[in-house]
């Protein structure tokens, strides 16, 4: 080939090789400072900007693992779960061995609670990081979160085995084994990290509290002994020794503990509702706490007499004591200080509901309207409120208001079978059966609702086989139901099955229906129907004695009858 035509093609390659050279040159020159500026706008907190310049560097090289690590993170700082995870996963594509992205993704999977791909990533993590002892503590605790405890154990051990035993991870098997249900192990880790902790005394104080749990007072008094009094200072040591005080039966000696800590101006206000807040959360600790519980509950709000937190657990011991008074009282607090405390109004409306305060009721629930119109709980207590008031027109109103607000099937329940009464009284007859029927496909068991739909359909004189059959099943249920005993020998008795009705009402009567004026009227009728007059004004003589004036009136009225009738 001609020697310059030679010249002229290596010039030509030459050129062409300074070119792309020159734009790979260029290129790098563009990621760097997009990546630069990008890593700046992050860290200043301009997450959008940020966002903006790390796609521009993924433009310049989409297979960039630093590009897609440093926009997960970015995603993640903005709370978005999803693009920072497929972000860490893509960085993971390009560089598959990287700890730092394998750490990202699985700390993401752990937010996202999808705890099995948290595990994967973290076991890829310790396949290259084989002595990461915080990596193995992390894989444990999932697997202790998803149950798995024998795994859990295992890398357990595999910490042991690379920095011996620690306290922690002696806590972290006594979990375990109280999981597994072996007492035994449990406590023995329980000791093996008091004696690697020789300083920490809340450990010992885990030792009394797990062999109180566990039904060995002597032992629970031996270690308590080791902290109480010696750290009677921390209320938390005093909480669980008074706690320990009120199961072995010392109410006083716990009674002036509990109350020294609640005077005690130098405890700060979070620690003592602290005391509350575990005491109101197990029924457990409830229980063994409600000797002395009010007194103290009177102790903290004498010493908070304007705190929120502590008028709420004031209310809340007491609507669990069920002293709603006093509950209310709390609660009508709290509403004064915050008015628009929605959960404070509607705990009113259920304690004055329950006291039968109906003017309250309406007065709160009116209040509770205004803040959350669309809650249907609210309507079924001005219902019942309604109700009581014999105002069933309005009450009707707004059980339907309230019915049309939920898809709750327990919450329906009580709407259909208030509905069902209050069409009763109105005499919407079939309003009223049907309200009946809707409640007990909700619950067809129900045996309040099945005795009463019974009791009406007798008093009605209506498909009485169908009222029977269902009055019995509420017999077979609770068979010294006085209530039930009642419903079934009126609707005998409706049914002209006399002498099975007296029966039935001598049940009635001997479970305590003779306290019932209606039960009483009742058994009156049957008695007069069989010609047993004495027995019948006994009855009739018993309802004359109650308190209630209008039955008083028909009894007399009753016993008029019978003497005419004798004397005739």
């Amino acid at each position: 080939m001609n020697l310059l035509i030679k010249g002229l093609i290596l010039s030509i390659c030459l050129g062409f090789v300074s070119e792309v050279e020159g734009q790979r040159l260029n290129q790098d020159q563009d990621f760097k400072a997009a990546f630069n500026e990008a890593t700046k706008s992050f860290l200043f907190g301009k997450y959008v900007q940020a966002v903006n310049l790390y796609k521009e560097c993924l433009r310049v090289k989409p297979q960039s693992s630093a590009a897609h690590f440093q926009l997960s993170k970015v995603y993640l700082s903005a709370g978005n779960l999803q693009l920072a995870r497929e972000h860490a996963k893509k960085a993971i594509s390009y560089e598959e061995g990287n700890k730092w992205y394998l750490q990202s993704l699985g700390d993401i999977y752990q937010m996202e609670e999808k705890v099995d791909s948290a595990i994967l990533m973290y076991e890829k993590l310790l396949a290259i990081d084989h002595y990461n002892v915080n990596v193995m503590f992390g894989i444990a605790s999932l697997y202790e979160k998803v149950k798995k405890y024998e795994k859990s154990l295992e890398y357990l051990n595999r910490i042991d085995e690379q920095i011996g035993q620690s306290k922690e991870v002696a806590m972290t098997r006594y979990r375990l084994y109280e999981a597994m249900n072996q007492p035994e192990k449990a406590i023995g880790e329980l000791k093996a990290a008091a004696m690697l902790s020789p300083g920490e005394y809340a450990i010992n104080g885990m030792i009394a509290e797990y062999y109180q749990r566990h039904n060995n007072p002597d032992s629970a008094g031996l270690y308590y002994s080791q902290i109480f009094p010696e750290y009677g200072s921390d209320p938390n040591v005093v909480f669980s020794y008074a706690n320990f005080l009120l199961e072995t039966g010392k109410t006083d000696s716990a009674k002036i503990l509990l109350l020294d800590v609640m005077n005690d101006s130098l405890v700060d206000h979070i620690t003592k509702t602290g005391y509350f807040y575990n005491v109101l959360r197990d029924e457990q600790n409830f229980k063994i706490a409600t000797p002395v519980i009010d007194t103290v509950t009177r102790a903290l709000l004498k010493n908070h007499e304007s705190d929120i937190r502590a008028l709420s657990i004031y209310a809340d011991v007491f609507l669990r004591l069920h002293k709603y008074n006093e509950a209310a009282w709390a609660l009508t607090r709290i509403t004064d200080i915050n008015p628009s405390n929605y959960v404070a109004i509607e705990q009113l409306i259920y304690s004055l509901n329950i006291l039968g305060k109906t003017d309250s009721v309406l007065l709160f629930a009116a209040k509770a309207m205004k803040l959350q119109p669309e809650k249907p709980v609210i309507y079924l207590f001005t219902g019942s409120a309604y109700y009581q008031k014999k105002d069933y027109l309005n009450a009707i109103r707004d059980l339907n208001r309230g019915l049309s607000l939920t898809e709750e099937k327990p919450l329906k329940l009580e709407f259909y079978s208030l509905l069902a009464e209050c069409y009763q009284e109105t005499g919407k007859y079939e309003e009223s059966e049907l309200s009946f029927k809707n409640a007990l496909l909700i619950d067809k068991d129900n045996t309040a609702i099945k005795n009463n739909y019974a009791y009406y359909l007798s008093l009605r004189e209506k498909y009485l086989k169908q009222a029977l059959k269902m009055s019995k099943t509420t017999i077979e249920a609770e068979p010294e139901n006085s209530t039930y005993l009642d419903t079934y020998a009126w609707i005998l008795f409706k049914m002209g099955k006399v002498s099975k009705a007296r029966k039935h009402i001598l049940k009635a009567l001997e479970n305590g229906g003779g306290e019932n004026e209606e039960i009483l009227s009742h058994s009156a009728e049957i008695h007069i129907k069989l010609r047993e007059y004495s027995e019948a004004v006994k009855y009739l003589e018993k309802i004359i004695a109650m308190p209630d004036k209008v039955q008083a009136t028909k009894a007399q009225d009753r016993i008029r009858e019978i003497n005419s009738m004798l004397n005739k």
